[in-house]
């Protein structure tokens, strides 16, 4: 059981969007677990629950006889094509994903709440994502009903796929996925990357802070009598190449933190952004960073 959020956290969250508007009781449980701070609230909400404008690049919708069939291209993270039929825009998505990602996706929570009137109008949406035993909101707010649905069910299955892949898969392999959570001076971004090892899929979920992050060949692995696993990786970027040193009892947590040591090493001298920690496998990098 995760305990809802402090009410101030809950109260700035909801006066962002409109004061009328009301966080599904679901989603204020998630928060409970993600975000204490009211002072950064929305911030951190944004990062991790709001869908971004480009996470569906284009979308058609047509009706015939009742049934609905959508055509789009979604970021989840990778593009992916969809075309499927359903009762409407969402259920056809979630079909079309389903197939496409060779998932059981699954909408359990689905609300739209108007934040305006007029031309201006705006809806804010709100859906919850299942799959297998995990549940994840996503939330988006567009002027376009459907867009709204859509981008809010999207970011849905991008947080549940990458919770899965987070803290049940154990080995990652050539095309996978892997989700962090990441500690930016105390704000919680999400991000994603994919890889044949998990050091170059933690690279490739590195690269809005260093576009150009490559793990060099050579990642080496060894265990401590103490049963922790030692990770050592050499990674470059336009400023330079540093190796970077992890440790803990999990190899993949291990990988991760390498990653985090050299790019670190490769920044520190630079005036560009850094991530602080990363949450992996819901082990947290440093103390402060919460999941």
């Amino acid at each position: 059981y995760t305990p809802p959020p402090p009410p101030a956290v809950a109260l700035a969250i909801a006066e962002k969007f409109d004061q009328d508007v009301l966080l599904p009781p679901g989603l204020e449980q998630e928060l409970g677990g993600l975000i204490e701070n009211d002072e950064k609230a929305w911030d951190n909400f944004a990062s991790i629950f709001l869908a971004q404008a480009g996470a569906v690049a284009s979308y058609r919708v047509t009706e015939r006889d009742g049934k609905v069939s959508l055509s789009a291209s979604v970021q989840i993270p990778e593009l992916v094509s969809v075309e499927s039929d359903g009762n409407g825009p969402i259920d056809a998505l979630v079909h079309g994903l389903s197939k496409q990602l060779g998932k059981t996706l699954d909408v359990v929570f689905y609300e739209q709440q108007a934040i305006s009137s007029g031309s201006s109008a705006e809806a804010v949406c709100f859906v919850q994502i299942c799959c297998g035993d995990r549940k994840a909101f996503g939330c988006s707010r567009h002027e376009n009903t459907t867009t709204a649905s859509l981008l809010a069910t999207v970011q849905g299955v991008r947080r549940v796929l990458g919770e899965e892949d987070v803290t049940e898969r154990k080995e990652y392999t050539l095309g996978s996925r892997l989700a962090l959570v990441v500690d930016e001076q105390g704000k919680m971004v999400r991000t994603w990357g994919v890889g044949d090892n998990v050091a170059k899929a933690c690279a490739s979920a590195l690269r809005q802070w260093a576009d150009d992050l490559e793990v060099l060949p050579g990642v080496s692995v060894h265990k401590r009598a103490e049963e922790e696993e030692v990770v050592y990786v050499q990674c470059k970027a336009a400023a330079g190449r540093r190796y970077g040193v992890g440790v803990d009892r999990s190899s993949t947590t291990a990988s991760i933190k390498a990653v985090f040591s050299a790019l670190n090493g490769i920044r520190a001298h630079s005036n560009g952004k850094r991530p602080a920690a990363a949450v992996a496998n819901g082990e947290p990098d440093a103390k402060k960073s919460k999941q």
